[in-house]
């Protein structure tokens, strides 16, 4: 069997970002249709923060992989668009990947979902 092969990204980044649960498909959908990515992931989970004295509460945590040349640029709109420095109960992080499969959606879907 040949190995896997894919459109590889090499210089690619992951940014994370965890937010109150219920904010994390706006900042999904405004990465989408406002930075052109299609790599956004949205998941939810639990943890506990010994700071703001919570625990189990649950969060919304979205994933985005990016080129390295458009990290900074996502980072920065992303830690404005979440209001990291001025609400409560966020955090975000970003981190090199060795490598990551790129993802765009075929023309067709693309003018479809625009209808």
């Amino acid at each position: 069997m040949p190995p896997f092969t894919a459109n590889a990204t090499p210089a690619a980044k992951l940014i994370t970002c965890i937010v109150p649960a219920g904010e994390g498909f706006d900042l999904a959908t405004v990465l989408h249709e406002t930075m052109q990515l299609a790599a956004v992931d949205l998941t939810r989970g639990r943890g506990a923060s010994q700071r703001s004295g919570t625990f189990a509460d649950e969060m919304d945590i979205v994933t985005v992989v990016v080129d390295a040349a458009r990290a900074d640029d996502v980072f920065a709109f992303v830690y404005e668009q979440v209001g990291i420095a001025t609400r409560p109960n966020r955090f975000m992080f970003q981190m090199a990947l060795e490598g990551a499969s790129e993802y765009r959606l075929p023309a067709a879907a693309e003018s479809q979902a625009g209808t």
